[in-house]
C-alpha cells in the first residue's frame, strides 16, 4: 500500500522528534494541533507538524460528512430503523417514534418483539431468533405492528443482521403500509365496480334479446287462445312480468355507479344505479 507523505517523512532514520512536542486534543468533534518547539527543531520537523495538521483537518472534514450522511439517511429517513438482539432496542430514529408513538424515555422498557399483534408475535420472535443464528430465513415480510395507544398498523419488516458494538444484532427497517394498504382496497374497490357494471350491460345484451322472443311468441299465443277472464288475468300477469324484467335490464344498460350492501354473511349485492337520476 503507497506511504502518504507523513508515514514516509516518520520511518526517516536521520529525523529525531524529540526535540519536537506535538499534541493532538479533540473538543466537541473538532480536533486541533498545539506545538512547542526548541532551538534544535528543524525545519523538517514543521514539515511533520504540516503534514500532521492538514492529515487532522481532513480527517475532521470526512467526520463532520459522515454525520451530515447520517443524519439525512438515519434521522430523516421516512421508515423507522432500530438495532436490537433479544428484542431490546439498542438504538433507533425518531421515525420509530412517530410510528410507535412511544417517548425516548419509555423505548427502555420496551421489547420490540412485543409490538406486534398476537396472531404474528411468535413467528416474529421465531424468524428474529434464527436470522441472529445464520439460518438464510427470508428478509422482507409483512406484519402488524401495535402502537402504544393499541392500534394496529400494517408495516413492512426489512431484516439485516450486522456488527454493533462488536455483537451480531438485526437491524430493521419498518415501513408503514397504511397508505399502500388503503390505495390497494381502494383499487379493489374500483376493479370491482368496473366488473359489477360491465356484467349488468353483458346481461342486460344476452338476457334481452330471448326476452323479446318470449315476448312475441307469448302475444301470438294470446291471439290463439280463446279469451276468458282467466286467461286474461293469465296473459296480463305475463305481459307484466316481461315489462318487469325489461325496466331491470334498461337499469343495468344505463347504470354508470355501482355500490354493495349485504345480501347474506358471505355475500355481497350490487346495487345499481344512475346518477342522471338523483
Amino acid at each position: 500500500m503507497k506511504k502518504n507523505k507523513l508515514e514516509i517523512l516518520l520511518m526517516e532514520k536521520d529525523i529525531e522528534i524529540k526535540n519536537l512536542k506535538i499534541q493532538i486534543k479533540h473538543l466537541e468533534n473538532d480536533f486541533y494541533i498545539t506545538r512547542q518547539e526548541n532551538e534544535e527543531a528543524t525545519e523538517k520537523y514543521f514539515d511533520i507538524y504540516s503534514n500532521l495538521e492538514n492529515l487532522v483537518i481532513q480527517k475532521t472534514k470526512e467526520l463532520t460528512k459522515s454525520q451530515e450522511l447520517y443524519k439525512i439517511l438515519v434521522e430523516q429517513a421516512n421508515d423507522g430503523i432500530i438495532f436490537s438482539k433479544t428484542g431490546k432496542i439498542d438504538f433507533y430514529n425518531k421515525k420509530f417514534l412517530e410510528l410507535t408513538g412511544f417517548k425516548d424515555e419509555e423505548i427502555i422498557n420496551i421489547n420490540f418483539l412485543e409490538l406486534f399483534d398476537s396472531t404474528n408475535r411468535e413467528k416474529n420472535i421465531t424468524l428474529h431468533k434464527r436470522r441472529l443464528e445464520g439460518i438464510e430465513i427470508p428478509k422482507i415480510y409483512e406484519t402488524n405492528l401495535i402502537k402504544k395507544n393499541g392500534r394496529k398498523i400494517p408495516v413492512e419488516l426489512n431484516n439485516i443482521c450486522v456488527l454493533y458494538n462488536n455483537e451480531d444484532v438485526v437491524l430493521t427497517f419498518i415501513h408503514d403500509l397504511t397508505l399502500r394498504k388503503l390505495e390497494e382496497k381502494r383499487r379493489i374497490e374500483i376493479k370491482k365496480r368496473e366488473s359489477a357494471l360491465a356484467t349488468a350491460v353483458t346481461a342486460s345484451h344476452e338476457i334481452n334479446q330471448p326476452l323479446m322472443i318470449l315476448k312475441g311468441n307469448v302475444d301470438m299465443l294470446s291471439f290463439n287462445v280463446k279469451e276468458t277472464e282467466k286467461t286474461k288475468k293469465y296473459f296480463f300477469r305475463i305481459d307484466e312480468s316481461i315489462k318487469r324484467i325489461q325496466d331491470i335490464l334498461q337499469k343495468f344498460k344505463d347504470a354508470d355507479r355501482v355500490d354493495f350492501k349485504a345480501y347474506s354473511e358471505n355475500t355481497e349485492m350490487a346495487v345499481l344505479n344512475n346518477t342522471d337520476e338523483n
